[in-house]
């Protein structure tokens, strides 16, 4: 019976644990439904479906109250057209979990990304990409403009479906541990 009280001890030890973390994890999985770019000398083409997923946190305390709440959040590795390097670019993304029973339902993000390219000659290329996602619809928007007005718009749309990664509630850890030493007491005692 001397193992019962460190086990205990470990016990409660995983519990306070598991209650006091400080964020959850939940996935975003995008599905592209529509994925055209239009050059503006040569017409349009649909390029193949390119779904992904991406992965953001959420303060665990902000779950017990249905609300709106900024979210720890990046598009790296970005679905947005990556400027070359030497380029300046400035990258704003806002990002929002909207909560509801405990549970991350939807995620609204507003991403907006300008590039400029010095190419050694004439004027700048300069790159506009937008990357907005609400309600279960996402779409991306491409405007490029080069100094010969070669550029083109490349446009995308989809669906995605937002799903938190399960984490073990305190009194189930509780548990699932406990379980293992009630088992583990009883072979001893059988052994004898």
């Amino acid at each position: 019976m001397k193992i019962v009280a460190p086990v205990f001890s470990l016990l409660l030890m995983c519990s306070a644990q598991a209650a006091h973390a400080s964020a959850i994890t939940f996935e975003v999985q995008y599905t592209t439904l529509f994925n055209q770019t239009c050059l503006s000398h040569t017409g349009c083409f649909t390029l193949p479906n390119t779904p992904f997923t991406r992965t953001f946190t959420l303060d665990a305390a902000q779950l017990a109250i249905d609300g709106v709440y900024d979210v720890t959040a990046s598009l790296d590795p970005s679905p947005i057209f990556t400027p070359a390097p030497g380029a300046t670019f400035t990258i704003s993304l806002v990002a929002d979990a909207i909560v509801s029973a405990e549970h991350v339902i939807d995620l609204v993000i507003h991403f907006l990304e300008t590039a400029e390219q010095n190419v050694g000659f004439g004027s700048p290329i300069q790159t506009t990409s937008s990357f907005e996602a609400s309600s279960g619809i996402w779409s991306r928007a491409t405007s490029t403009s080069d100094p010969f007005g070669l550029g083109g718009t490349s446009r995308a749309s989809g669906t995605y479906i937002v799903q938190q990664v399960p984490v073990p509630e305190p009194g189930t850890l509780l548990l699932i541990l406990g379980g293992g030493l009630l088992a583990r007491l009883r072979t001893r005692h059988h052994a004898r």
